[in-house]
């Protein structure tokens, strides 16, 4: 029971990795700031100074910290391939041969004469006083006029 419990720890902890090394890393996690409010446009009359705020414009917060980016994968280019040494493949030497086989052929069945005709092209049987077939039995009755 303890194996089966540790294999399903694990399957999980491999689909969970699977997972979240699939999901984009550039997306961002908080909604954006809202912006201020832009004032209304109101024509001022020209002798009055501008109008003052009465409050603050609201404090930015820091955008939150970030993780820090999962380890990129290994690039797509293989590494430089190094031929391969040349080295002889090493002599074989034959088996040798046991006084008993291990396993004996099983004895061919021996080949039963049948009586059947072949199906061999032979020659031609002679002629039959059987009609052959004929196109005016396929032809649609009343329909003369269709086979001219």
């Amino acid at each position: 029971m303890a194996q089966q419990s540790l294999l399903l720890v694990g399957l999980i902890c491999i689909v969970l990795s699977g997972v979240t090394a699939q999901s984009p890393t550039s997306s961002p996690t908080t909604s954006p700031t809202p912006t201020t409010p832009t004032p209304t446009a109101t024509p001022t009359p020209q002798g009055s100074p501008p109008p003052s705020q009465s409050s603050p414009p609201p404090a930015q917060s820091p955008p939150p910290v970030s993780s820090p980016p999962l380890a990129s994968p290994p690039p797509a280019t293989p590494p430089p391939a190094t031929p391969p040494t040349a080295v002889p493949p090493p002599a074989l030497t034959p088996t040798p041969v046991s006084s008993t086989p291990a396993i004996s052929p099983a004895p061919a069945p021996e080949k039963v004469k049948s009586k059947a005709p072949a199906l061999a092209p032979g020659p031609i049987s002679p002629a039959s006083d059987a009609p052959g077939p004929s196109l005016s039995s396929l032809a649609p009755v009343g329909d003369d006029e269709l086979w001219l």
